[in-house]
């Protein structure tokens, strides 16, 4: 397919051939012309019989030269919009007339809502599945018991768990994987689509998902500092200790600068921040403590800037460690601070007669109300009747406490 595409190009620079474009969001003008699956291939060009007749002659050389036959049969031309004459240019290609929407390769194309059928897949998928596998025991009289909460089906084998996935941060993780891509990658086809779509900030993420990816991705990524071109020298965590913006909010507010890039402060002296006013007195030591913190870094350099996961060593990323990291986060959610504070340290006989104390309401019923503070809870266990020893002792107990 090498020599197809090689084709398509020449044809494309002469001319011969019109694609379409995308976007309009940068001066850069992205045109799409064809695109290559493997054995498959998808050309896009004018309702015109001189483009269509061009593309066959491109077709019928590309047969001679490499010896390979184009089942035109199987070939369709799909008409976009209205086109009356779209007959006459099947006939020039020898080939079927399609329709949209479609299936191609498995991807509906032509649809507006994607989301529609894959939920009709889905649901056609499940009603399969739960006449092969669900029991009776979902019915009223055959009720069945969950002895295991989900949320601990879910947890990994390591921890107890089966490890089922959880499909919600699983797909969030996924989601995840292309945020890091689009910041990782090279631009490639799927990238610049993307950027002429949506807009590129010249960062790492569209002008549209710049508030996306620092939620999402923000805290768990390190920056690399190369040539300093896409690292915000105040709102990104370039040095592992946080943000400059979170540690000094108050200079943070009075930079003229705060959207500039390491490459646009730094400089062979130092970093060139400007304000917008004199700086008080506090301010200044502010000034010299973030100085201080920076005055490690070496400068830029001519490589660029990447990013790393900052959760692992190697600073790779992978959908599996995000995943455990969320199921991690989420299962100290569920388990609450509560459950670490009040965590008794009592004997196993303790905790199980702990049912047999008398609860607070009990009490009410006896005429026992709840004192007000600690000196009157200690206090009024002297009336007791007991020994003047025991009541002298007693009293020691409030010095023992304060």
């Amino acid at each position: 397919m090498e020599d197809l595409n090689s084709m398509m190009k020449i044809a494309i620079q002469r001319r011969w051939l019109k694609g379409f474009r995308v976007g309009s969001r940068t001066e850069r003008v992205l045109e799409i012309y064809h695109l290559l699956f493997a054995d498959d291939t998808i050309v896009f060009c004018d309702a015109t019989r001189e483009q269509i007749s061009l593309l066959r002659l491109v077709l019928v050389i590309f047969e001679a030269i490499s010896g390979l036959k184009i089942n035109w049969r199987k070939s369709n031309i799909f008409p976009i919009n209205e086109v009356t004459q779209i007959q006459v240019l099947a006939n020039i290609l020898r080939c079927g007339v399609g329709k949209l929407p479609t299936v191609y390769l498995g991807l509906p194309l032509g649809v507006l809502n994607i989301r529609d059928n894959i939920i009709k897949k889905t649901e056609n998928k499940l009603a399969m599945w739960k006449g092969q596998y669900l029991s009776l025991g979902g019915r009223k009289e055959h009720k069945g018991y969950n002895l295991v909460k989900w949320n601990i089906v879910q947890q990994s084998k390591e921890h107890g768990g089966m490890g089922v996935r959880n499909l919600k941060l699983q797909n969030n993780s996924l989601l995840k994987k292309w945020l890091w891509r689009y910041a990782e990658d090279r631009p490639t086809l799927w990238k610049n689509v993307i950027q002429q779509k949506y807009g590129q900030n010249a960062q790492w993420c569209t002008d549209e998902s710049t508030d996306t990816f620092r939620n999402n991705l923000g805290k768990d990524i390190i920056f690399q500092v190369g040539n300093g071109q896409k690292i915000f020298f105040l709102k990104d965590n370039w040095d592992g200790q946080g943000t400059l913006q979170e540690a000094f909010p108050s200079i943070f507010n009075i930079n003229t600068n705060q959207n500039s890039t390491i490459e646009n402060i730094w400089t062979a002296q130092g970093c060139n921040l400007i304000f917008r006013r004199f700086l008080n007195d506090w301010e200044v030591e502010r000034v010299v403590s973030l100085l201080g913190r920076i005055g490690t870094f070496i400068g830029t350099t001519n490589e660029p800037d990447i990013i790393k996961w900052r959760h692992n060593i190697d600073g790779k990323f992978s959908v599996n460690r995000v995943y455990k990291k969320g199921l991690v986060e989420m299962t100290e959610r569920d388990r609450g601070p509560w459950k670490a504070t009040w965590r008794s340290m009592a004997p196993t006989k303790v905790n199980a007669s702990l049912g047999c104390l008398v609860p607070i309401h009990y009490l009410s019923w006896e005429s026992w109300t709840m004192p007000e503070h600690t000196d009157d809870l200690l206090s009024c266990w002297i009336r007791m009747g007991r020994s003047k020893s025991w009541v002298r002792w007693w009293k020691t107990v409030l010095a023992c406490i304060w």
